[in-house]
């Protein structure tokens, strides 16, 4: 199946080579997008070929997500898959909050959205865990967090907690919750996070 070979910030855009060529057609063209205040925003990218994409950022932003990656045999990757933005032209001034950094125990196939939300300010950050079920959360604002992680079956805004539906039947998404409130503070990093999603 196809995934991310390599990746490389440079002047406001990313070079993302796979690791297999992909498909190009409108049909089977990758999705790419990022999470910003609960909302899902899709990214412009070219396909210099079907081992290369460029993507170009007009917004600062931690983390990209890919999906719909097609190889020439027709095999979907079933994942949701992240790069992680290191802006080398950044300074430390820019930071103003902490980081947190965990991981899911998880048995099942679907992607697992990780939710952080503040007790005071209303704020809310999202992040997928990778495909070796880790997540992190960089630059959060200082406050006190609850954390919780839930299932994502796609088709539908990856923010949103799926409750079931009758009719068809539908399992709900399966969920799970960190049991502590944290405090997030600047230049802190919180490591080691535990979340069950079952």
């Amino acid at each position: 199946l196809p995934g991310i070979g390599s990746s490389h910030y440079s002047d406001n855009s990313i070079e993302i080579n796979f690791s297999e060529p992909i498909k190009k057609s409108n049909s089977y063209k990758p999705i790419m997008f990022y999470v910003k205040d609960s909302v899902n925003y899709q990214l412009d990218y070219k396909l210099i070929d079907s081992l290369k994409a460029i993507v170009s950022l007009t917004d600062t932003i931690p983390e990209i997500f890919i999906s719909n990656l097609t190889d020439l045999y027709d095999n979907i990757l079933k994942d949701t898959l992240s790069i992680s933005i290191k802006n080398t032209n950044l300074s430390d001034d820019y930071i103003e909050g902490g980081n947190v950094y965990g991981s899911i125990i998880y048995n099942g196939e679907w992607p697992i959205m990780v939710k952080a939300e503040s007790a005071n300010s209303d704020l809310e950050y999202y992040c997928l865990a990778d495909s070796y079920t880790n997540f992190s959360f960089i630059n959060i604002k200082p406050d006190f967090y609850t954390f919780s992680a839930f299932e994502f079956f796609g088709g539908y805004d990856s923010t949103q907690y799926f409750s079931g539906l009758w009719q068809p039947i539908s399992r709900a998404a399966k969920f799970g919750y960190y049991s502590e409130n944290l405090e997030i503070r600047k230049h802190w990093d919180l490591q080691d996070m535990i979340i069950e999603v079952k």
